[in-house]
């Protein structure tokens, strides 16, 4: 049974007044069954077109195009504020939902919404649901798509689009795709609305994909994942936010920012996670950051260029990987890791920066390296207190014994300049910390507090000062220093 409703509704006096022009526009489409198609083409409207389309069954096809007339003003001067709107509701597996919305005087909208609900086989492709969105103006598109093996596209905006102002939702479950293209450009007139670009990706289960490209200004990002997924962010402009959230194992990120005013989040919860961040960015401060937490054998990487940077790599588990790479002056960079057997890497090329590691547990190892001339770094390195770290805290972190008093941690930071300072600082038994300066008016403090610890410091240059202390009571310690 197919049942088809097609109403078109318009004066007969507007008619008169715009003959080649089409007015308020209604399309109703309802289909049962399988392997239907429905199309509706609703172009050069002045004013409102609305088209609903609703399936039932599998492998069905369900197409809409809407426009508008391209023009900014009517004869009497009056302006057309047109809009479009298109509702796909499709139940079943293996369906498409194609949608096309097109407004080219900047004063109207585009709203899109999809709903698929459908299972597939797990793995195959063809078997989930396609939706397939294409917006140029003022746009909104909503794509919800339950069963697995779906795929989203939301494509808004193009390279010459003088019309901005792209929000795009996508909502999925299990092994997913989502792909969502974002444009917008600033005009060169006042005309149109320009909202920038705001996407959300949520992907309620494991093992899918997403990827979101945004160009422009005002840029918004934000993707939640659970499980064995892989999130990719590429933004390019002014003022960008990217916020990626992934639960479960095995999940990758890679967050990409090219403009002014960059900031991003990267937070996992789980084993095996990936993260890299890799920010070249003008302006004011801009921010990167990876939180990886109650897992192990993780990755985070923070890349930044530019000036008055901060990136920051926090890290709770065993056999984590953290690194932090500047390149720009007057910036702030921090990694803070708990557990054992965890490596942490700073570097910063610039003047008048900072840099500070911590790390709680045993068996870690830290390697800091400054290039310019008024930089700071600080090192700490400590055992696990049980006092500071009770059983029932300690039972969060994998890995982490509450009551470990051998460190066995590794520091080892270089400076070249002039006017650099450096503090490390080492708390347990069996520590060892390499502290290399190159240049002059440089000063160095190491502080040791435990058995069979090791320091040596190295200056080159002249006005050096160097200062080691070694916790009285301890044993086995030694110090050597080379001006």
């Amino acid at each position: 049974m197919k049942r088809i409703i097609l109403a078109s509704v318009s004066g007969i006096a507007l008619l008169a007044a715009t003959p080649l022009l089409a007015a308020n526009s209604t399309s109703e489409i309802n289909q049962g069954g399988t392997g239907n198609n429905a199309q509706s083409n609703q172009t050069n409207s002045t004013t409102k077109s609305t088209s609903k389309i609703d399936q039932v069954g599998q492998a069905n096809n369900a197409n809409v195009t809407q426009s508008d007339n391209g023009i900014v003003l009517n004869a009497d001067g009056t302006v057309y504020t047109p809009s479009n709107t298109s509702e796909v509701k499709q139940g079943g597996a293996g369906n498409v939902a194609t949608v096309s919305q097109q407004q080219r005087t900047g004063r109207g909208s585009n709203v899109s919404q999809i709903d698929q609900s459908g299972a597939g086989a797990s793995g195959t492709a063809s078997s989930g649901s396609t939706a397939d969105v294409v917006q140029i103006g003022h746009n909104k598109s909503i794509i919800t798509q339950t069963g697995v093996a779906s795929f989203g596209v939301v494509r808004q905006g193009e390279a010459t689009q003088a019309v901005g102002g792209n929000v795009s939702t996508i909502t999925q479950d299990a092994s997913d795709s989502a792909l969502i293209l974002q444009n917008t450009v600033t005009p060169p007139t006042v005309v149109g609305n320009y909202g920038g670009n705001r996407s959300t990706v949520t992907q309620a289960a494991g093992d899918n994909a997403t990827t979101v490209v945004q160009s422009g200004l005002y840029a918004t990002s934000t993707v939640d994942q659970r499980g064995n997924s892989d999130a990719y962010v590429e933004q390019r402009g002014e003022s960008q936010t990217s916020d990626v959230t992934q639960v479960g194992d095995d999940n990758n990120t890679g967050v990409l920012q090219r403009g002014a005013n960059g900031n991003v989040l990267v937070s996992q919860t789980g084993r095996s996670q990936r993260a890299n961040i890799d920010q070249n960015t003008t302006g004011a401060a801009s921010l990167a950051a990876v939180v990886q937490i109650r897992g192990s054998g993780n990755r985070g990487t923070v890349t930044q260029t530019g000036d008055s940077l901060i990136g920051a790599v926090v890290q709770a588990g065993t056999t984590n990987e953290a690194a932090v790479s500047q390149t720009g002056a007057t910036s702030l960079a921090g990694i803070a890791q708990v557990g054992t057997t965890n490596t942490a890497g700073l570097s910063q090329v610039a003047a008048g920066s900072a840099a500070g590691i911590a790390q709680y547990g045993t068996r870690n190892g830290t390697t800091v390296n400054q290039q310019g001339t008024g930089n700071q770094a600080g090192v700490i390195q400590a055992d696990v207190d049980a006092a500071a770290f009770p059983a029932a805290l300690a039972g969060r972190f994998e890995g982490l014994a509450a009551a470990e008093q051998v460190s066995r941690n590794a520091a080892n930071v270089s400076q070249s300049g002039s006017d650099n300072r450096l503090l490390s600082l080492q708390r347990g038994n069996d520590n060892q910390a390499f502290l290399t300066q190159t240049g002059t008016d440089g000063k160095v403090t190491s502080i040791q507090g435990g058995s069979f610890g090791l320091v040596t410091i190295s200056q080159g240059g002249i006005g050096n000062e160097a200062r080691v202390v070694q916790a009285q009571g301890s044993s086995n310690n030694t110090a050597a220093i080379y001006q």
